[in-house]
């Protein structure tokens, strides 16, 4: 663990900065990395501006999800650029072993069949008719698809999709009252409060 002393006597680690960055996505507080200068934290402020102030002391910047989605949307999209770029990822996931068996996975896989060739050729049929209007619709398109695979091995962290890291104030929790019955979405501080009222 990295100890270091900041100003005021107050001891800093590198576990209090994953912490204090996992706060400020609990506060719903959207990061991007930019340098700045640590400075002490004043106690007077409120938790969520010291969440902000603490990013900004680790070398990040907080905006509101409208000024994020607002950036993301504003990149605009170049056609022939997109087209080289799924030829390339085309090309790389020719290397993942599981490309072949997610077409028609084996009897018991617990995860939907994914054609990736199919995926790739709608979006570039949406590349070639117009479809996107900006940079951001086609990266969400192509990481829809990644996510589609259900493995840890493809990763995809590129692009305008890559300035930001997105999170939410209130932490959620997909449960089955019974075990029975398909889960439904839960804000997790309310189904605390209802078990332990019972």
């Amino acid at each position: 663990m990295l100890l270091g002393r900041l100003g005021g006597g107050r001891w800093w680690c590198e576990a209090t900065r994953r912490k204090a960055r996992w706060q400020a996505v609990q506060a719903g507080l959207f990061i991007t990395s930019q340098p700045s200068i640590p400075t002490r934290i004043p106690s007077t402020l409120s938790p969520f501006d010291k969440s902000r102030t603490t990013l900004t002391c680790l070398g990040l910047s907080t905006f509101s999800a409208k000024d994020a989605y607002a950036c993301l949307s504003s990149v605009p999209f170049n056609p022939a650029v997109a087209t080289r770029f799924l030829q390339y990822y085309n090309q790389t996931l020719q290397l993942q072993s599981t490309v072949t068996q997610l077409k028609n996975p084996p009897k018991g896989y617990q995860q939907p069949a994914v054609d990736v060739q199919e995926e790739l050729a709608t979006i570039q049929k949406r590349i070639d008719d117009g479809f996107y209007g900006n940079q951001y619709t086609f990266e969400a398109d192509v990481q829809l698809l990644t996510f589609a695979l259900h493995d840890g091995h493809v990763n995809l962290k590129a692009g305008v999709l890559a300035a930001f890291s997105f999170g939410s104030p209130f932490e959620i929790a997909s449960v089955s009252v019974d075990g029975k019955e398909p889960p439904k979405i839960y804000l997790t501080g309310e189904l605390l409060k209802r078990f332990s009222s019972t």
